[in-house]
């Protein structure tokens, strides 16, 4: 019969673990279900399948090549969203630059957001804090780019899982296993009679204890990372463009523009803001800050135009 994973004990956390989560929850708010999703839970879901189905004879054998398989598909799938995405962030140019490199998108109208933002007449009456924002959004989107393209690179080295699960070796998976978790020496897995074998009807094998390797994590979601502060950074940078004469100059028609503008902007960022609310539960999207942050401009604008009256 096939050992099953132990069911899991709800047991109260540690203050400093619970700490460390918010962090990682603050940290990671502009791309949180792509970080939750496509690493973090994965892996902590293979953290429980890696003690019996590593080695050879392992009844999850066959389980553990699925957890694998699924998750290198999601993140390569995830990387390749990160290319795309910067080359049509970050503009035609790159593209044309890189378009070797990336075939997919010839023939592909590309529109170059950030660069043909800091060639607007207006981006030389812009607050310095919002081209200081450009500038990092510009910087982040192409550190994201070339993480990804590291990070594709090796998943290909690594290799294809093979459609017949009994074809793949113990070494094979260990390439993938580390990627994700490390060995704990100090994790017994021992059966009643206190060895690191474990028999069952079928034969034996070796019990290996694993834990969630948090630097290996934090590798594998540094691309998207530096892609969630990018487009962040953007959204700030042009928020802040676009109240300028708010701020400079007097009451007047650019600074109608700018406080209707705003207030239109805001609208479909406080409708994404609920929609992600209603659909996951915690407020892990980067809509949520920029709903908050439309809502805050909002208010201040109304109390202007109140004052202009």
């Amino acid at each position: 019969m096939n050992p099953t994973p132990p069911p899991r004990v709800k047991v109260k956390k540690p203050i400093t673990s619970q700490v460390f989560r918010l962090l990682v929850l603050l940290v990671t708010l502009p791309y949180h279900r792509f970080f939750l999703y496509n690493t973090l839970r994965p892996t902590e879901i293979i953290e429980r399948f890696a003690p019996h189905g590593t080695e050879d004879g392992s009844p999850q054998r066959e389980k553990i090549c699925d957890l694998l398989k699924n998750w290198r598909a999601r993140k390569k799938g995830e990387l390749e969203f990160i290319s795309i995405a910067v080359c049509i962030y970050s503009g035609f140019h790159f593209r044309e630059l890189h378009a070797d490199l990336m075939p997919n998108l010839k023939g592909v109208a590309v529109t170059a957001i950030v660069t043909a933002t800091l060639s607007w007449g207006t981006i030389e009456a812009c607050h310095w804090i919002g081209i200081f924002f450009f500038y990092a959004s510009l910087i982040t989107s192409i550190i994201g780019m070339l993480l990804a393209a590291q990070q594709t690179t090796l998943l290909t080295l690594l290799g294809e899982f093979p459609e017949d699960w009994r074809e793949v070796k113990t070494k094979f998976i260990e390439g993938y296993i580390h990627q994700l978790l490390t060995e704990d020496k100090f994790k017994k897995h021992h059966d009643p009679e206190g060895n690191h074998v474990h028999r069952d009807g079928d034969g034996c094998y070796r019990l290996r204890g694993w834990r969630v390797s948090w630097q290996m994590i934090f590798v594998w979601q540094i691309p998207m990372m530096a892609v969630g502060y990018s487009f962040l950074f953007y959204i700030i940078g042009l928020t802040v463009l676009i109240i300028t004469p708010l701020i400079k100059e007097p009451w007047g028609d650019n600074s109608k523009v700018s406080g209707f503008g705003e207030l239109l902007a805001g609208q479909p960022a406080r409708l994404l803001t609920r929609r992600s609310l209603d659909c996951g539960g915690l407020p892990c999207d980067i809509w949520i800050i920029v709903g908050n942050i439309h809502l805050l401009l909002t208010l201040g604008i109304s109390q202007r135009i109140a004052r202009q009256r």
